[in-house]
């Protein structure tokens, strides 16, 4: 025998509306029409629902395990309802966001985690990368959206670029090293302390190259390469070593008071830090959302790393010095 989830459903309501013109009324329907649904239910199970000798109205205990299930039934209608509506407005998914290392642990991660406390049905799974490989895993839809540098978009992959911020990186060292009394400070000073190297793949170990190749003798001590971002400020802080960061980071790091950057300005390529995504027809609801909140944000934001910009490079010496 199969029943009909919709009459268990409008059972439920009938019982806990108080009877059927209460009924009737809230689903806008007629007193008459709930009757016969009642009727056609007791028809097929072949037993009372209601105990209709009794006032108020009671169920049998055969109707009382039907309205349970109609209330369990309405019940996961509506979740299944409202949860509809939150994926379609961007408030409910699961979104696979990928970024280059530093960028992503350094900066953006703190704003998703903002974003994500106002969506609590919103789950977030983070995935590193270098460009070329998180276009490629966009691509095969293994990301739903990408954070990273980004010099040229091939229109023919069907993504999308957000522009968030201007790339910049700066010469990162921790809040007491010797550099940072040193005045005037030249490029050729970098080379008297020893390094930490981003890891091979990142684009900063060639704007590390590049940025000092014009440099005298600029070969420089490298005693550490690889590891996340955590490992390397960790030996930035705890030794007279240099690295390599994007201005975004030591700027979100620097309510720490634990790592700064010498006024040396460095040569890199013109990049800009955004979010790649699927095309506008493809982009599901959540990456939209996150999108317009990390460019709100980024807006909001960017006098003020302009400024701190502006602070650790005014005592910068000349470029050619």
């Amino acid at each position: 025998m199969q029943l009909d989830p919709k009459h268990l459903m409008l059972l439920s309501e009938i019982y806990h509306a108080g009877g059927f013109s209460e009924a009737a009324l809230s689903l806008g329907t007629s007193q008459p029409g709930l009757s016969r649904v009642v009727k056609t239910l007791e028809k097929r199970i072949g037993e009372p629902i209601f105990s209709r000798s009794r006032k108020p109205m009671k169920l049998t205990p055969i109707g009382r395990r039907l309205v349970d299930q109609g209330s369990a039934i309405r019940t996961a209608t509506k979740r299944a309802t409202e949860s509809v509506d939150r994926i379609r407005s961007g408030d409910e998914g699961e979104l696979r966001i990928g970024g280059t290392p530093f960028f992503l642990d350094g900066f953006v991660s703190g704003l998703i985690a903002e974003f994500q406390a106002e969506r609590p049905n919103v789950t977030v799974q983070l995935v590193h990368g270098y460009p070329k490989d998180l276009i490629s895993q966009l691509v095969g839809d293994r990301l739903d959206a990408a954070l990273t540098p980004v010099d040229m978009l091939d229109p023919e992959t069907g993504l999308e670029f957000i522009p968030l911020i201007r790339g910049h990186n700066v010469v990162a060292c921790r809040v007491g090293h010797p550099l940072r009394s040193r005045k005037p400070l030249s490029h050729a000073d970098l080379l008297e302390f020893p390094w930490v190297a981003p890891p091979p793949l990142s684009p900063l170990s060639d704007d590390l190259k590049n940025a000092l190749s014009a440099v005298e003798g600029g070969r420089i001590e490298v005693v550490a390469s690889g590891g996340g971002l955590g490992s390397v400020v960790n030996y930035v802080v705890h030794s007279n070593c240099l690295t390599i960061l994007p201005h975004t980071v030591v700027f979100a790091l620097r309510r720490q008071g634990s790592v700064s950057a010498l006024p040396v300005p460095l040569d890199h390529p013109n990049r800009t830090l955004g979010i790649i995504t699927p095309s506008t027809g493809t982009m599901v609801p959540a990456v939209r959302r996150l999108s317009e909140y990390l460019k709100t944000r980024m807006d909001a934001m960017l006098e003020h790393i302009r400024q701190h910009e502006k602070t650790l490079m005014r005592s910068s010496p000349a470029a050619s010095s």
